[in-house]
């Protein structure tokens, strides 16, 4: 087998880059309470794979090609005009996390990230880039609405960024490469909340977001600093080549099966990825 040089000197942890055919370990800490986990990237046949188990694809729109490379993979490219991805039927619950990866090509007006709204604006989560670089940190839950949220950092343009938000039901958190960058507080939960996400845009309202993204997961439960710190180091935590030998931890199937065709049960190994 062969082992990968360290990149810049540093040895890189097993989940930093990116499987070209995903497989989540559900045994994972990081994936304890994972609903929705959409890598991205794989454009081919119009819908975009998620690999939480729940098995709720995203269909794709006004997306033909591929975005900036990241992790060692391919990123979705969207355009900023009409591309967005849709996945539905994605469980709800009364408490939330979302991390994803952007790359904004521009600064637009405003440009979604990552969405989730049934449509009559009553029960909401989002996190959108501005005219000015910054992240906006949006909600509505059953106490109300709290719009608030501005955040400061400033996501670069042609850079790779972390974007989370958690909800403890109390605080919304809004966090930009593993910092905190803005809180909001209304208690109250998400459990009414419509069962569509979307990346990229929000809700069919011209939100749309110019650039790339990748590797977006949607959680039933709020994140710790510490977990968003790990997701910063290692994106791909809890995730394993299917077919090849896994390695970084002992490994089980998804849903407690059999482990795929060529997979290969080893105790952990430190090798640069």
């Amino acid at each position: 087998m062969a082992v990968l040089a360290p990149r810049n000197g540093l040895v890189l942890p097993r989940g930093f880059r990116k499987p070209s055919n995903p497989v989540l370990d559900p045994t994972h800490p990081l994936s304890r309470g994972l609903v929705g986990f959409w890598p991205l990237g794989d454009n081919a046949s119009g819908i975009t794979q998620d690999i939480s188990g729940f098995g709720n694809a995203g269909s794709l729109t006004s997306i033909t090609g591929l975005g900036a490379s990241h992790h060692g993979g391919q990123a979705t490219k969207f355009n900023g005009s009409s591309s967005v991805v849709k996945a539905t039927s994605v469980p709800a619950s009364a408490n939330v996390s979302v991390v994803a990866w952007c790359n904004p090509s521009s600064w637009p007006g405003v440009g979604t990230i990552f969405s989730r709204d049934p449509g009559n604006g009553s029960l909401y989560w989002t996190a959108e880039i501005g005219g000015s670089g910054t992240i906006q940190y949006a909600f509505v839950n059953s106490g109300g609405y709290n719009g608030g949220g501005g955040g400061t950092k400033v996501l670069a343009i042609g850079t790779w960024h972390q974007v989370a938000i958690t909800f403890d039901g109390t605080t919304m958190r809004g966090y930009v490469d593993a910092a905190l960058d803005a809180s909001n507080t209304k208690a109250g939960n998400f459990s009414g909340l419509g069962d569509t996400v979307e990346f990229g845009n929000w809700n069919g309202v011209s939100r749309y977001f110019p650039g790339s993204i990748e590797c977006v997961r949607i959680y039933n439960r709020p994140l710790s600093l510490v977990e968003i710190q790990q997701l910063y180091a290692e994106p791909y935590a809890g995730v394993y080549e299917a077919g090849s030998i896994a390695l970084g931890g002992f490994v089980n199937a998804p849903g407690g099966g059999a482990l795929p065709s060529g997979a290969i049960m080893m105790p952990s190994i430190r090798l640069a990825s």
